[in-house]
């Protein structure tokens, strides 16, 4: 066994490290998943299930619209429940933020540590894998609810900043526009011009999501109290890099979502929704374990290391980075 040569992970070579990890490991990562996740995915589905009529087995008339396709392909798996029922609805909101402050980074801390135990070139234990998170639980969930208050507090941001464009063009729009702003040039150069600030709102929102997203190995494998300074600092002259990334990622991710989606050409149901929630949980563990890839990376190039030092591969691989 040899060790990889002495040079920076650049974009490629942390996907493929991160499709390598998943790979090899992707039997405990999707177990990983079912512990942590599937508990969510279970109340909210016995919770919403008379709210959103569905039928077990899908029931399928032969029709097919690309409105209703388009519907029902972008909706959450389990459905939305009925807003008639306050209990049902007030069930779920309590769900959906245990899911996102307690499960999901319990999930995460777990593929931290299993991909902490690759980088050493040591073999996975499932009973650090599992028992370790829940050692970290305070600290976890302090931190993610610091990051969901941070995340929160940018979107009233956004939000702000957005309001009074939109009611300045619907305005514009009903009071009718100047001549000028007829002309196909202009017209041209307005929607290009809104284009643009998207764009790069979009990137601003990214920029704070990737300089303050790696708060949690910090926590995890630091033993920091506060995970939000130490991100900023690791993630320092590594945006776009990272942004590159995790943009592939999230396409990839999201070819899988519009794949799963042509279940419900055959109609919503139980059943269609069970089978899009095990590919997403069979999907997701990629997402966690470029995460923590990347971290790693950040960490050794802090430090004055390279990951590729740090990680053992097998003849081939070193043969093939030569």
């Amino acid at each position: 066994m040899r060790e990889w040569p002495l040079k920076p992970l650049g974009v490629g070579r942390l996907l493929d490290l991160s499709f390598q990890v998943y790979r090899n490991h992707f039997g405990k990562l999707f177990l990983l998943m079912l512990i942590f996740l599937v508990p969510y995915y279970i109340l909210e589905n016995v919770l919403t299930y008379g709210a959103r009529d569905v039928s077990f087995f899908p029931a399928w008339d032969g029709s097919f619209s690309w409105e209703q396709f388009l519907e029902e392909g972008f909706n959450l798996p389990g459905g939305m429940p009925d807003a008639s029922s306050a209990w049902t609805v007030f069930g779920s909101v309590v769900l959906l933020w245990i899911y996102i402050n307690i499960l999901t980074p319990l999930c995460e801390a777990s593929v931290l540590y299993t991909v902490q135990d690759v980088v050493q070139g040591n073999e996975p234990v499932w009973k650090d894998m599992v028992v370790k998170p829940f050692k970290k639980f305070w600290s976890l969930l302090g931190n993610t609810v610091v990051y969901s208050l941070f995340l929160v507090a940018g979107w009233f941001v956004i939000v702000a900043a957005t309001i009074p464009v939109i009611f300045i063009i619907a305005f514009l729009a009903n009071t009718g526009l100047p001549p000028v702003f007829t002309h196909p040039v202009v017209i041209t150069v307005l929607v290009v011009i809104l284009l643009a600030a998207g764009i790069a709102l979009l990137v601003g929102v990214a920029y704070f999501l990737v300089r303050f997203g790696f708060y949690l190995p910090p926590v995890v494998l630091e033993n920091k109290r506060l995970g939000l300074s130490r991100s900023w600092k690791l993630t320092e002259g590594s945006f776009w890099r990272l942004f590159a990334v995790f943009f592939i990622l999230l396409v990839v991710f999201s070819v899988f979502s519009t794949v799963t989606g042509v279940l419900n050409l055959f109609g919503r149901s139980v059943l269609t929704d069970l089978l899009e929630i095990l590919v997403y949980l069979a999907v997701s563990p990629m997402l966690i374990v470029a995460y923590a890839v990347a971290y790693f990376d950040l960490k050794a190039r802090s430090e004055g290391l390279d990951l590729q030092r740090m990680l053992p591969l097998a003849e081939a691989e070193v043969e093939r980075y030569g």
